[in-house]
């Protein structure tokens, strides 16, 4: 296959992949099957050089099964606040990813996004669960034809005291400023300054080696970009009386091109620019506002409780541009 075919083919396949998804959910109108960080997912698993997450395939879809499970088992059986229910799936996420020494961080978008959104249904982690297992094993057959370079086996890191307290230190850090932030943007009306792909974001912001950090322009713009392509291709589609299915396929091949140009993959900004497709056209207009100051609070958090001189965080992987 000729190379510039090659590196096109990640691509393509992740738009169809997304296509597919969005397809099934319009034609059983069951919104619980569309998952908007399965974009997050195709573009890292399958567009990307080498998959940004250290997580095995096998655990990539635990992890995720998992998390999806959890979000409406805390949606339906845990009492209390959402800004609590959010908290306790965030320290479940920090638990699973020290434990399987992972970072996999779409994992708290699965988990955090039905508390958000108020799901409570089966077919939200059944879904999850079947598309990440597509997903995974998409990306083994094009790495058993050659078409996408095998991700190495990464260590995991050993439970010592010492890892034990740079990941309390880690998480620690990061609920210090999730658990405050949600409480004041759920109470103020404002659930996007916590939208669950500007968490995935801020986890990976807060390795100061990582890739978000050392092109802080590019994650930027892409982010708040997402955002605001997302909302408007969904509100232009209200007006014009088209269904969901026209502005999802839009946000998705947009963002995936600007993925290609820019030769800078961010799987949250995917994510975030599908978001709005979950989302009531009377809110659509204040997605992008609220996104975009909770995406640069976030960036100033990070720089300030995890600056360049700090120790890397436990089970930190440094993302590769492709």
């Amino acid at each position: 296959m000729p190379q510039a075919i090659k590196s096109r083919l990640g691509y393509i396949l992740a738009f169809l992949f997304i296509g597919g998804m969005t397809l099934v959910s319009h034609l059983t109108g069951e919104k619980e099957i569309f998952f908007p960080e399965m974009l997050a997912l195709a573009a890292g698993g399958w567009a990307a050089e080498k998959q940004p997450w250290r997580a095995s395939r096998p655990v990539m879809w635990l992890l995720m099964s998992l998390s999806a499970v959890m979000g409406i088992l805390l949606v339906g059986y845990f009492p209390g606040p959402v800004f609590c229910k959010a908290s306790v799936a965030f320290l479940f996420v920090a638990l699973c990813l020290h434990l399987f020494g992972s970072t996999l961080y779409p994992m708290i978008s699965a988990c955090i996004l039905p508390i958000l959104m108020g799901v409570d249904s089966p077919v939200y982690p059944l879904s999850v669960s079947v598309m990440t297992g597509l997903l995974v094993l998409g990306q083994w057959m094009l790495e058993k034809a050659g078409l996408r370079k095998a991700n190495p086996p990464a260590e995991k890191e050993r439970f010592t005291g010492a890892a034990l307290r740079r990941a309390g230190g880690y998480w620690g850090r990061l609920l210090l400023v999730f658990v405050p932030l949600s409480f004041a943007a759920l109470a103020l009306g404002m659930p996007f300054f916590i939208a669950p792909p500007l968490l995935v974001a801020f986890t990976e912001l807060a390795h100061p080696a990582g890739r978000l950090r050392q092109h802080p322009v590019k994650t930027l713009l892409l982010l708040i970009g997402g955002g605001v392509l997302g909302a408007g291709l969904r509100l232009a589609a209200f007006y014009m009386g088209l269904p969901v299915l026209w502005p999802a396929l839009l946000a998705a091949a947009g963002m995936l091109l600007l993925f290609r140009l820019t030769r800078f993959i961010l799987p949250p900004a995917g994510a975030m620019a599908l978001l709005p497709m979950l989302l009531e056209p009377a809110v659509l207009p204040f997605y992008p506002l609220q996104t975009a100051a909770g995406c640069l609070l976030f960036f100033g958090m990070s720089l300030l409780l995890f600056p360049n001189k700090s120790r890397p965080a436990p089970s930190a992987a440094v993302t590769r541009e492709v």
